[in-house]
């Protein structure tokens, strides 16, 4: 048996981290930030700002950056304007609904048939092109979309006919604000537990989860059901992490979220709209809601503050497992000490290396994420089938901890080495499924196709890894390339002839990288020296790091007046703004990339060099009167020119 541990690092009060590990080996990491606002499962009260009647939806206020977005499918009949005979002919529908879809049938037939699991898969794989997976995720516990399966009751009814803007809505965060999206609603509203999750405005007293596929747990869970006192007004499914419990565990659970909803409608009866109402747990409560079961041996808890709030939480929930939480007190970091820091590293890069050899590599795009599978270096086997298979699977385990690790959703497209044996294909399908057992998301999992692709969709359960730490780079706005340096020196000139065009054009300013400015001082002098020749015109280079994709920015001025002149040549001689892209620190340490040669015959460094510092000196003393002379005795033109016949030796 693996040994399961939660390590919890809140010793920094903007961040708070959670590791799951097994034997050592990092398998599920969570984290929340002070600084990134999640309200993914928080209720409002909102008002209704909008009917939209071409898309059935209503946009929302709930005191957001945005709008909220309301399906009409998430809308609770309660909250249509109709006669209270039509309101509860629909709740009457509703509830006929739920009977169908927690209809226990199915679940005898199974135990018939000796209730193996195997045999089961087996029969799957043979018949359908899909199959769905998953293990902790709410909805799969309360059979799915909930607002989906009754979407053919609304039929019948526009949201423009029964829904009015102006109305108030309690209503809870189903997705997160993405990109210029607003956050996805929903009214039916769900408090979810460590053994329950509780439904409001739910006709009948609810079921247990349809991840439960045993008959004698389901039935002995159905019977803990109807010994707890639900009231009308709301329903109760009982999870999977229920089955085993003891029924005070169960009721305990129950109890804890029936007093949590009674909070939440008193809160929402004297608060104003738009108003926050409830926050869904942080990331601590959830970990501990979810993933603690009888495999953990332990919590470890860095800071004082979430050591106090995992043992409450823990005495609220399970009270008997209270002595697994510990305090780490130790001098050194605690995912230091487990190895943790050091696996999360590994999360920036695109690249897995696998233990034969091969590897994965991840690729995130628009539309979907791409994962290639490698055999690289691979070799154990005797055969091309053999080392495809094998890496394969090596590949499948890998994958599925990824998927959790860097919580990657929506279409994901698993590129494995070509196998020709269909059975080997169908295995690593079923590797596959298996290893997905256990994630929290849903996900629906397609089959290996002739070219060796599956494809697999997620359930985004939140901002990914990637969204919540890092931002697209500046310079190559996420796409990981840049423009050559000799590229954009071309196409500065380019830029420079075409700015050049504009008679009003007397002076142009040319913001680009070190590196840019290096190789255009090295290899286009002379055709910048003629185009500032024969346009007239004053170039000048600033250093800058912050020009975007394009590389180079461009401002272009009418002329200088006699102080702007002034100041930009000392601003020239100092290092600050560059003519040509000759930099102070290129004269004093130039590289040795370029020979002395490569800047002409006339370049003289220590020439260079005894001017800069002649200059500093003359600063020092606040002589500007030497200076203006130095300069007046070259050339009075701020130009190339001046600035050449100093540095080069020109006369």
């Amino acid at each position: 048996m693996k040994n399961k541990t939660i390590i919890i690092d809140s010793a920094h009060r903007e961040e708070t981290r959670v590791a799951v590990l097994e034997d050592g080996i990092l398998q599920d990491f969570d984290r929340e930030a002070i600084a990134i606002k999640q309200i993914k499962g928080n209720i409002y009260l909102a008002k209704v700002t909008r009917v939209e009647a071409s898309l059935q939806a209503a946009f929302v206020d709930y005191d957001g950056d945005r709008h909220g977005f309301l399906p009409f499918a998430d809308i609770h009949p309660d909250y249509f304007q109709l006669s209270e005979a039509e309101k509860q002919k629909l709740r009457d529908l509703t509830k006929d609904q739920q009977l169908k879809n927690d209809d226990d049938d199915h679940y005898s037939q199974t135990e018939r048939q000796g209730n193996n699991p195997n045999r089961r898969d087996e029969q799957q794989d043979e018949s359908s092109e899909s199959f769905t997976v998953g293990s902790y995720s709410v909805e799969d516990e309360t059979g799915g979309n909930y607002s989906g399966n009754i979407h053919n009751i609304y039929r019948k009814y526009n949201i423009q006919d029964v829904i009015k803007p102006g109305q108030l809505i309690l209503v809870q965060v189903a997705k997160e604000e993405r990109g210029n999206k607003g956050a996805s609603m929903t009214s039916y509203i769900s408090l979810a537990g460590k053994y329950c999750v509780l439904m409001s405005n739910t006709p009948n007293k609810g079921g247990v989860s349809k991840k439960v596929d045993n008959f004698r747990d389901r039935k002995l869970l159905k019977s803990i059901l109807n010994e707890l006192n639900i009231p009308n007004d709301r329903s109760v499914i009982i999870r999977t992490a229920g089955v085993g419990k003891k029924p005070e565990d169960i009721k305990r659970d129950y109890d804890y979220l029936s007093r949590l909803w009674d909070s939440i409608k008193e809160a929402s009866n004297t608060s104003k709209a738009p108003s926050f109402i409830h926050a869904e747990d942080d990331v601590i409560k959830r970990c501990i809601r979810d993933v603690y079961n009888e495999e953990v041996s332990e919590v470890i808890v860095e800071g004082e503050k979430a050591f106090a709030e995992v043992n409450s939480f823990i005495k609220l929930t399970m009270p008997r497992s209270a002595n697994n939480v510990k305090f780490h007190d130790e001098r050194i970091p605690i995912f230091n000490k487990y190895r943790v820091e050091q696996q999360i590293s590994s999360l920036y890069e695109k690249q897995i290396s696998l233990p034969s050899g091969g590897s994965i590599v991840i690729d995130h795009t628009e539309a979907l994420v791409a994962i290639d599978v490698n055999s690289g270096r691979s070799t154990k086997e005797s055969g091309v089938e053999e080392t495809a298979f094998t890496t394969n699977l090596e590949a499948v385990r890998e994958i599925s901890r990824q998927l959790r690790l860097r919580d990657l959703a929506g279409l994901i497209v698993i590129d494995f080495i070509d196998m020709y044996d269909q059975k080997h294909r169908r295995n690593i399908e079923r590797a596959l499924r298996d290893e997905l057992q256990n994630d929290r998301a849903r996900i629906q999992l397609g089959r290996i196709s002739l070219f060796g692709l599956l494809e697999m969709s997620r359930q985004r359960l939140g901002a990914s890894f990637f969204e919540t730490i890092t931002e697209p780079c500046k310079h190559c706005n996420g796409t990981g390339y840049v423009r050559s340096v000799e590229i954009l020196a071309v196409s500065i000139l380019r830029s420079i002839r075409y700015a050049c065009t504009d008679n009003q054009v007397g002076v142009i300013y040319i913001y680009t990288t070190p590196e840019v400015i290096t190789y255009m001082m090295n290899f286009k002098k002379n055709e910048i020296i003629s185009t500032e020749k024969n346009y007239k015109i004053h170039l000048f280079m600033h250093q800058s790091d912050d020009v975007g994709s394009q590389g180079f920015t461009i401002k272009k001025r009418k002329s200088l007046n006699d102080e702007e002149r002034r100041e930009i040549e000392m601003e020239v001689v100092t290092g600050k703004v560059n003519q040509l892209g000759l930099e102070k620190s290129y004269l004093d340490n130039y590289s040795n990339d370029y020979s002395n040669e490569d800047l002409g015959d006339n370049f003289d460094r220590n020439r260079g060099r005894k001017f800069d510092n002649k200059f500093r000196k003359n600063r020092r003393n606040n002589n500007r009167r030497k200076f203006d002379n130095r300069q007046d005795h070259n050339n009075k033109s701020s130009g190339i020119g001046s600035f050449f016949s100093v540095i080069f030796g020109r006369k």
